[in-house]
């Protein structure tokens, strides 16, 4: 697999990677999980790579795994992520572009992700540049949970807006 320029490369996560995801974003726990759970079908984890370094993750799920609370639109991305020094260079913008086409190769006609448009203002802006629709006009309280396999509870509440874009329009 691999969407690549001469910088960067995306390419699904390994084991390997372990140590850099989880100084990027504690703990290991939650990409040992996703790397684990990543089989094709329901989650897709993938990583940026720039100089054989992790630089950013992002995960397409398909369907959550079981611990996970309740998604109500799939596919979706979820935890888009690229390291401040590395942004503006095209690399969120492929990794978004990877998982769309994985989506379209699946089936899918559309693709989701969520974003707080006050707190994450670019991301959200990328998003909008990249075709996405707000499916709100203002934003709501998502509350998500997730269980790791180290037992780790994960709870969270944010403002979102969740984004749709229909991916037979779009190619």
């Amino acid at each position: 697999m691999g969407n690549q320029n001469s910088s960067f490369k995306i390419r699904d996560a390994a084991s390997v990677d372990l140590a850099k995801l989880s100084s990027i974003k504690p703990t290991e726990a939650l990409h040992r999980d996703r790397i684990r759970d990543t089989d094709g079908i329901h989650v897709q984890y993938m990583v940026a790579e720039q100089d054989c370094t992790v630089v950013g993750f992002g995960l397409l799920v398909f369907k959550p795994p079981e611990t996970w609370s309740e998604m109500e639109f799939l596919p979706i991305i979820v935890d888009l992520y690229v390291e401040p020094e590395f942004r503006s260079q095209g690399i969120g913008t492929s990794m978004i572009s990877e998982m769309e086409k994985i989506a379209l190769e699946r089936g899918c006609h559309e693709i989701f992700i969520g974003v707080n448009p006050k707190l994450n203002e670019r991301a959200h802006s990328l998003y909008l540049r990249l075709g996405y629709e707000p499916m709100q006009k203002e934003p709501y309280m998502n509350h998500w949970s997730f269980t790791t396999s180290a037992g780790d509870v994960n709870e969270g509440r944010e403002w979102i807006i969740d984004l749709r874009k229909d991916l037979c329009s779009a190619n």
